[in-house]
């Protein structure tokens, strides 16, 4: 019997936070995540500010809305600062999503492709658990940073981590009766 959808690791948790600037500093320093790449403003993204954190296998984003009628900042305002996605890397993004929706996953991104001079990322995504999207990222033909629209961050000092490794499970909590 063959895994219908063969997941590989996990690829990252993006947060989705009030402050994503103050939220990296925070995890650079107290934590000591390196702070790897980065979306915003000056790299085109007139709609979302979004820092990726990385310390051994564990790579952390930590995205913030620039405007208020934005959904992060919806997600912000009726959740608080937390993991809105969670994302696998596995071998076929777009079977990920067509295996799973078939056997009952609710879609919530519909497979997608985003290309620049690194090559191809693909992706899909489905609803997890309350507002949590479980991604599927297909990292096969794409040797960029972490996703077309970032660009890398030469940090002066690399964090100084503390020792933490990789993400082993994720804990979700739903609301009485909606399990």
């Amino acid at each position: 019997m063959s895994d219908f959808c063969p997941i590989q690791c996990f690829d990252h948790l993006e947060f989705y936070v009030g402050n994503a600037r103050q939220a990296a500093l925070f995890y650079a320093k107290f934590f000591g995540f390196t702070n790897t790449a980065y979306r915003g403003l000056e790299t085109g993204s007139r709609e979302v500010a979004s820092y990726v954190m990385e310390q051994g296998d564990i790579r952390f984003v930590l995205s913030t809305a620039l405007s208020s009628n934005h959904p992060i900042s919806q997600s912000v305002l009726k959740h608080g600062d937390g993991v809105a996605i969670i994302g696998l890397e596995v071998p076929d993004a777009i079977g990920a999503y067509k295996e799973t929706t078939a056997r009952g996953a609710v879609g919530a991104i519909a497979p997608t492709e985003e290309e620049d001079g690194y090559g191809m990322l693909r992706y899909a995504a489905i609803q997890g658990y309350g507002d949590t999207l479980i991604k599927f990222v297909e990292r096969r033909d794409y040797s960029g940073i972490f996703a077309p629209g970032f660009m890398p961050r030469y940090p002066t000092q690399k964090g100084n981590g503390v020792g933490l490794l990789n993400i082993d499970h994720v804990v979700g909590n739903v609301e009485l009766g909606a399990m």
